[in-house]
């Protein structure tokens, strides 16, 4: 909890109520089809969600309607008839432990990106513009309750217990992003930072196929099984003993798609 005069932000949950809330079935599951999700629909609540619709993407429109729909479905069954809970804990030595390693982490990364910034030469600005971007995104995402599970699923749960709240948090970007992204690629020729050379790399408005829906609909399940997607649950990585858990699976579950991609392309190039 952080305190700011009279306001107490609530950043992260309780890892004792996370722990009864969250079997190792959540952590595992939820990650894997976190994972593969995103992998296999091209993206997440961010990229579809707050960078998609402000563009006014067709697909963009299609997945969130999706993952909406899927997250809310799978957090309220799972309300009402609960599996996956409780069962799993971390002691008091594990915790401990975690935190140093949790702190170790960060630091090497942080002093991994400082030389990666170092060494990039012309592009330096871009970097540490790139890196204080990240760092602000963070922030976001902290101070937005999106890296509390509890909030996470309390929106997505239809009944008695809805917290309509972050309904703001998204529309507040999506609507900001409106005005901006469409402001940068209509009126700003090139990249700031990017030199003379430079130009924009917008996805594709593309097409509304099998694949995105699939993807969209697989990540909706994870997240309202674990609570997490991407960004907020690399942050609770730091946070919660158990996310290391669920990140993991989120990395399987997207190597994997990634392998079966390949091997199912390979495959289909042969029969033509």
């Amino acid at each position: 909890m952080l305190t700011l005069g009279s306001i107490n932000l609530i950043m992260f949950d309780p890892v004792e109520y996370v722990n009864a809330r969250q079997g190792l079935g959540a952590w595992i599951l939820g990650g894997l089809l976190v994972g593969w999700g995103t992998r296999m629909g091209n993206g997440c609540t961010s990229g579809h969600g707050v960078c998609g619709l402000p563009r006014f993407a067709p697909r963009s429109f299609a997945a969130v309607a999706t993952f909406m729909g899927a997250g809310f479905a799978m957090a309220t069954f799972r309300y009402y008839v609960p599996f996956f809970t409780g069962s799993l804990s971390s002691d008091e030595t594990l915790k401990d432990v975690w935190r140093w390693v949790a702190l170790g982490l960060f630091i090497l990364g942080s002093a991994g990106a400082a030389f990666v910034i170092v060494a990039s030469g012309p592009k330096r600005t871009e970097m540490v513009v790139s890196y204080g971007l990240g760092l602000l995104f963070g922030v976001g995402l902290v101070v937005s309750g999106m890296c509390r599970i509890s909030k996470i699923q309390g929106f997505l749960i239809i009944g008695e217990p809805w917290d309509p709240s972050l309904i703001f948090v998204m529309m507040s970007a999506v609507l900001i992003n409106v005005f901006t992204f469409n402001y940068i690629l209509t009126k700003v020729p090139r990249p700031v930072l990017s030199g003379a050379e430079g130009k924009y790399v917008v996805p594709p408005r593309g097409q509304i196929d099998s694949r995105l829906v699939i993807g969209a609909a697989l990540f909706g399940l994870g997240w309202g099984l674990s609570g997490l997607c991407p960004g907020p649950g690399v942050i609770c990585f730091f946070s919660l003993t158990n996310a290391i858990v669920w990140v993991a699976s989120l990395a399987v579950g997207q190597v994997a798609f990634d392998i079966a991609l390949e091997k199912y392309t390979k495959a289909h190039e042969k029969k033509a």
